[in-house]
């Protein structure tokens, strides 16, 4: 070990220096003295590199591998960048992760073919990429993932499939795990998850116009629309004998005495925005319902029976709250039990957009404002559609319908034998007039 007049020390063997210690913050293990300040440095031009410098704002550690000219990692400190790292490119220079403020900026040399691979992942098999691995790079203003076998790319949640991406352009969500259309898609099939497990959705043909089915493995499946459908052709429903037991006939003087019961009326709708806003004629459903029980079904769905602007804002307990500019919130339906339906429809007022997360009623706080729970954050301003309801009234127009047809099968019955009896009056009337003319003569 030699201390020099400089402060510096050096362990050597048989005159070959191989560990040095300079009094200028350098440290190397070589044959050579570091060159630059602060840095740990090994032989072949691999070294470790960390900045020494009295403006704790551009505080890095940097590391180099031998045959590179630039370091190929870096690792921020101070204030300015903010604990981040660049690998790659990126830590040439440490104001580029600090531009895109990023934590970790990522970036690697063009591999020849035209990609610039910003994180490439190997196989899990053989360690290797290329061929047997997959990258996430950027080319042409465009981000692409990449799998290099030709295989999927899936996502899952909680271990499970969530979607995939399959090697013919395919994409299915919701269970699909081999998907063999565009956009294949699973449904959980119960009253609260959605539609039928196993339907399917298809479209006008372009080439040939040919007329393609919504419609699920079992002929069955359900649409709810809030709003109103239009469509260009004719709604056809299945009737097939085959497809049906127990037939008998209706009975239409029962029929017709539930006609006089029913009670047509005019009405506008609450919500003219989803809804038309023009005169509109039909049945209430709750009334209906006394008349033809088996017209009726329930469903869960939301009511538009607040439509009322608020604030919204955290009080100093942190306590969320909506202070509604006009409704009584004493006003909010309740269920069977008298407790009211606990959960919101709200929009973001500014920008007219439905919050797609569930926002729950926790405490009336006065006639004109409510406690929430929500675990996101929403708008200073708010639209408050209404209450979600699980006894949404939903009216079977066929049904009234049918009732109407077997109705009128009595009236014309009756009209039938009132027709009979005029003729029959008529045929008696002839022969009277025969008879006063034979008296006559």
């Amino acid at each position: 070990m030699i201390l020099d007049s400089s402060l510096n020390i050096t362990l050597d063997n048989s005159n070959n220096a191989v560990f040095r210690i300079l009094g200028e913050e350098r440290f190397k293990i070589t044959n050579a003295g570091p060159d630059i300040g602060g840095r740990l440095q090994f032989s072949n031009g691999r070294y470790i590199h960390a900045s020494v410098q009295d403006d704790p704002d551009v505080d890095e550690l940097r590391f180099k591998a031998s045959g590179h000219l630039d370091e190929p990692l870096r690792i921020y400190g101070g204030s300015n960048y903010n604990k981040r790292v660049g690998i790659g490119r990126l830590s040439e220079s440490p104001s580029r992760p600090n531009e895109d403020m990023s934590r970790f900026g990522l970036d690697l040399q063009d591999t020849g073919n035209g990609y610039l691979y910003g994180l490439r992942l190997t196989n899990d098999t053989t360690g290797t990429g290329g061929s047997n691995g997959a990258c996430i790079y950027y080319e042409n203003s465009n981000m692409y993932v990449r799998n290099f076998t030709g295989g999927p790319i899936k996502f899952k949640t909680k271990g499970a499939q969530a979607m995939v991406i399959a090697s013919n352009g395919c994409i299915g969500i919701g269970g699909i795990t081999n998907p063999m259309y565009t956009l294949q898609l699973g449904f959980v099939n119960s009253n609260s998850g959605g539609a039928q497990r196993h339907a399917n959705w298809n479209y006008l043909n372009s080439s040939n116009n040919s007329f393609k089915q919504l419609n699920g493995n079992y002929g069955n499946i359900s649409i709810f629309v809030g709003g109103h459908i239009s469509i260009n052709g004719v709604i056809v429903c299945v009737s097939d004998k085959r497809t049906k037991t127990n037939i008998y006939p209706m009975n239409p003087v029962k029929s017709l005495d539930n006609l006089r019961l029913l009670n047509p009326v005019h009405y506008y709708y609450k919500d003219f925005i989803n809804n038309p806003s023009q005169l509109q004629a039909g049945f209430i459903a709750q009334e209906t319902k006394h008349v033809l029980p088996t017209s009726l079904e329930m469903a869960g769905q939301s009511i538009p029976n607040i439509l009322a602007s608020a604030s919204y804002y955290v009080d100093s307990f942190k306590n969320k709250i909506i202070q509604f500019s006009d409704f009584d919130t004493s006003k909010l339906e309740l269920d069977n039990s008298g407790n009211f339906y606990p959960y919101l429809r709200v929009f973001d007022e500014e920008n007219d957009i439905e919050l797609p997360y569930w926002i729950t009623i926790s405490k009336i706080l006065s006639s004109n404002s409510i406690q929430i729970e929500t675990k996101e954050e929403l708008p200073s301003r708010v639209f408050v559609y209404g209450q979600y309801v699980d006894n949404f009234h939903l009216l079977h127009y066929h049904r009234v319908f049918t009732t109407f047809v077997a109705s009128m099968k009595e009236v014309d019955a009756e009209l039938q034998k009132e027709k009979l009896k005029t003729l029959e009056l008529q045929r008696e009337m002839n022969e009277l007039i025969s008879l006063v003319q034979t008296i006559q003569k």
